[in-house]
């Protein structure tokens, strides 16, 4: 078996992703301190979520949880073995691998809101009673939502609603427990910039949740996922003091996911603490108050 010294894995590992990555022109997307972001060379996606560690020359592609090294991203990308790939970048080959392609463009469905009001109508104010949230606290950040989702719909459906950074919002159904997103789909951000930590929620309704149990306000800025498919969107904090990150998100199979995938970006630069032992027995914030 093959083996090599350590100058020459070192070698192999030094070789840039970036370098990779351009050569195949991908470019960066969005570049922070200590991460540049790419559209992911595994699929098609809207979000970057492929994200470059310049510092140590590694990868998380936060779409597969597929990460690691430039010997671990050549072997993925190039279907060659851990000793194949170290002699190509050793010989400083160049990598050429083939992008994925849409084989279709997905229609959205048509989603019109027609209405959007404080929250005051009885029946929303039981909806929020039954989800034992405190009612003054949810009207201070959800609204009634008349909606339609046919052209030919002569009625309005109707939930209640969060508005995102994209000025589209994201509806609870309280009829059919379902949740739409009325516009572009987008993660929901509560800036307060006296505090330098952040709190990542996965729903509305935990958020609402932990403002209800503690009964005092957040002593932090605050992120709301609405779906944890969203986590790509936020691996750049918007704030380069921030010290602390705080985790709330579900005790379920994507929230634990979710949960080690931040944990290990994030903690590459801050503090992280996953805040689940809060409500260890459920499994989210809000079941946690029933």
């Amino acid at each position: 078996m093959r083996t090599f010294t350590d100058s020459e894995l070192k070698k192999a590992k030094n070789y840039p992703i970036s370098e990779i990555l351009k050569q195949n022109a991908f470019e960066p997307i969005k570049a922070g301190n200590r991460t540049t972001f790419y559209f992911s060379p595994f699929r098609n996606e809207k979000t970057p979520s492929f994200a470059v560690y310049p510092n140590t020359n590694t990868f998380f592609d936060f779409g597969t949880g597929l990460g690691g090294d430039v010997i671990k991203l050549v072997c993925e990308l190039q279907k060659i073995t851990f000793i194949e790939a170290i002699k190509m970048l050793r010989e400083n080959e160049t990598f050429f691998f083939i992008s994925p392609t849409s084989t279709k463009e997905e229609k959205d469905n048509f989603l019109s809101i027609e209405s959007i009001k404080n929250l005051s109508n009885s029946y929303f104010l039981k909806y929020i009673e039954k989800r034992k949230i405190d009612i003054a606290i949810a009207q201070k950040y959800l609204k009634e939502i008349y909606y339609k989702t046919s052209p030919s719909q002569k009625k309005n459906f109707f939930g209640i609603g969060m508005e995102n950074q994209s000025k589209g919002f994201e509806v609870k159904n309280c009829q059919t427990e379902q949740y739409y997103c009325l516009g572009s789909k987008d993660v929901t951000i509560i800036e307060n910039l006296t505090f330098q930590s952040w709190s990542i929620f996965e729903s509305m309704f935990d958020f609402l949740a932990s403002l209800t149990f503690f009964q005092k306000p957040i002593q932090s800025n605050v992120i709301i996922l609405h779906s944890v498919s969203m986590i790509a969107s936020i691996l750049e904090i918007p704030h380069p003091n921030t010290d602390k990150i705080y985790l709330f998100l579900d005790n379920d199979k994507a929230g634990n996911k979710a949960t080690q995938e931040l944990t290990n970006h994030f903690s590459q630069f801050f503090k992280v603490f996953d805040c689940r032992y809060l409500f260890a027995e459920n499994k989210d914030f809000n079941e946690k108050l029933f």
